[in-house]
């Protein structure tokens, strides 16, 4: 088992420079980056930090703008590849998420950890019913096996696909007290029983804690 915890988002962001190379032609596959879209890859430590609300969007990664001739451009790799003038360059901003229990940080959503509980604020615009929650937000959950489970979307086996007001999956409790449980209690469709499946896990999330099937 797995326990759940609630992150949120904190009013720091951080900039990056980023650098990246397609490992397509006769380049050899990246070892740290492998696969089909394989590809040499490396960011620079933090550049600048800037404040901006918890609750806004932060900046989407760029040109390189203001740092076009920055000395901190990364030059090669992890694996050794030195990166060629045609490599890719770009600004990341990344904002900084901090679990609301021990208080760690971390840089961006995509690092929070197994059993990691949030919020996509910014699913939530313009929305209600679908993909909303009863308390107006958009609870996201990092599983065993790496991949998100958004609990109020729509699931792929809904039964109800034309009807925004019911909840595929029923959430009660709330993550920050522990006691966020997941099941078919309530307006909900015939899909399942409550369980979120992926290609490589199954399991249920009940009374703060992710369970394998």
């Amino acid at each position: 088992m797995t326990k759940v915890f609630f992150c949120e988002p904190t009013d720091q962001v951080f900039t990056k420079l980023r650098v990246y190379e397609s490992c397509d032609g006769d380049m050899p596959p990246c070892p740290l980056f492998p696969g089909q879209y394989s590809r040499h890859d490396a960011s620079s430590d933090r550049v600048a930090v800037i404040t901006i609300p918890a609750e806004e969007v932060i900046p989407a990664s760029g040109s390189t703008g203001e740092y076009a001739g920055d000395e901190r451009w990364p030059t090669a790799c992890g694996c050794g590849h030195v990166f060629g003038s045609g490599a890719n360059r770009s600004v990341h901003h990344q904002r900084l998420v901090r679990r609301t229990d021990t208080g760690e940080a971390f840089e961006g959503y995509q690092a929070l950890p197994v059993g990691a509980v949030w919020n996509a604020f910014w699913m939530v615009e313009g929305r209600r019913g679908d993909w909303v929650g009863p308390d107006g937000r958009s609870l996201v959950c990092r599983l065993p096996d790496g991949s998100v489970w958004m609990i109020d979307s729509r699931a792929s086996n809904c039964t109800m696909p034309d009807d925004d007001v019911h909840k595929c999956w029923v959430r009660h409790g709330r993550p920050e007290d522990g006691d966020l449980h997941v099941d078919k209690a309530g307006h909900t469709c015939a899909a399942g029983a409550g369980s979120i499946a992926t290609p490589t896990w199954h399991g249920f999330l009940h009374h703060g804690q992710l369970t394998v099937c």
